[in-house]
């Protein structure tokens, strides 16, 4: 059958067929309209409706949460245990005064806790040496009290359920045996100086080796107990809760293009600025002991910019064949993640309530982006809290 080229053009023209339909004049009207409604088309398409959001925003939802908002301070913090020597006697004393008297309800650290220790340490052929690097050894405890750290883990969580508001000598002694074989050893030291002094000794589950450790743990020069430890035992929290997360290992982590990378980016223009910025902030301490100012640093809004520079950023930049450094960034995206996930689980036991989280200052610049989109969160500036700077 012959086809009438008007009726093949005028009823199966389209844009990327229109040559045909040139040598049918009568036709060209038709086709520009067609052309034209379909530009519209694709134009309201791509303009958003007025007032309509381009993109679900949780945070925009803030407005309708019922009650108050969890307030959550992020603190970056050095690692005190890694501290060059002219620091390693920072008087921290006025630190804990400011947290102190901001009254957080929760503090949270990082640390793994003793349920991800044990996963790590089940699986050690997946996950190599990561327990024995982050974790505290829970095996004198677990000895002393005859459990396998399952049953730790599960009994510590059964005995918080049940914890009573005034606990006796003997049960904060045997929550501190049991913490300690739980792995969660911070906690183990908020109960234990809790303790009068007087009660502070091997009893009730705590071996006279258990005691020395955490008498030892007392002046122990890690944030996680020097700080957040200290800090919820003096405004009467029961514990602290760790967030810790490392989970996102990845083979590349094993080659040598790998570390040669991160080399590279650690070396860059970036990590000289951040270097000679801690040299500053270091010296400007020495000469003046102000630990609070030295803690506003880590803390001041151009921060994780600087270390995004000197780190995370570089290793995206980095040009090598396969681009190996991203791994790294993407561990590092992925550990703030999973970390911001147990934070925001946290917050859930208790709505309303307000949190401190003491972090490595590297980590502070992913909390406050990840958690600032959340519903019921509101962030705390903490220089707000430690104070203006002495002009």
């Amino acid at each position: 059958m012959k086809i009438d080229s008007r009726q093949h053009c005028t009823y199966n023209c389209d844009l990327l067929a229109l040559v045909p339909c040139w040598s049918h004049p009568n036709l060209i009207d038709e086709i520009v309209i067609k052309i034209l409604a379909f530009i519209s088309l694709v134009t309201a398409l791509a303009t958003p409706v007025a007032g309509q959001q381009e993109a679900f925003s949780p945070q925009a939802h803030r407005g309708e949460v019922a009650g108050p908002l969890s307030e959550i301070m992020v603190l970056g913090t050095p690692h005190l245990t890694q501290l060059p020597e002219e620091l390693d006697g920072m008087d921290i004393a006025p630190l804990i005064g400011r947290l102190t008297a901001w009254q957080p309800d929760v503090i949270m650290i990082e640390n793994l806790s003793g349920l991800d220790c044990a996963v790590l340490r089940d699986y050690a052929d997946i996950f190599g040496d990561t327990a024995e690097s982050y974790c505290r050894d829970p095996e004198p405890a677990l000895s002393a009290l005859g459990l396998t750290a399952r049953d730790a883990v599960i009994r510590a969580e059964e005995n918080w359920r049940d914890w009573p508001d005034s606990p006796s000598p003997e049960q904060r002694r045997a929550m501190a045996a049991l913490l300690l074989a739980a792995g969660d050893p911070a906690s183990a030291l908020v109960q234990w100086l809790r303790l009068r002094e007087e009660e502070r000794r091997a009893a009730d589950g705590l071996t006279d080796e258990l005691a020395a450790l955490l008498e030892t743990l007392t002046a122990h020069r890690n944030e996680s107990y020097a700080i957040a430890a200290h800090l919820a035992a003096q405004l009467g929290h029961e514990r602290v809760y760790p967030i810790d997360n490392h989970s996102g290992i990845d083979p590349m982590f094993e080659r040598p293009e790998y570390a040669d990378a991160i080399r590279r980016a650690w070396s860059g223009p970036g990590g000289e600025a951040r270097a000679q910025a801690h040299r500053h902030a270091r010296e400007a301490f020495v000469q003046t002991g102000d630990v609070l100012a030295y803690y506003r640093r880590l803390n001041a809004p151009d921060y994780p910019e600087l270390v995004f520079a000197s780190d995370f950023g570089a290793a995206f930049a980095d040009d090598s064949e396969n681009w190996p450094a991203r791994h790294y960034a993407a561990w590092w995206e992925v550990r703030n993640l999973r970390m911001v996930a147990n934070i925001r689980a946290v917050l859930a036991r208790q709505p309303g309530a307000r949190a401190l989280s003491i972090v490595g200052a590297s980590h502070k610049g992913y909390f406050d982006a990840y958690l600032s989109m959340m519903t019921p969160i509101q962030l705390i500036d903490p220089n707000n809290v430690l104070g203006e700077a002495e002009e």
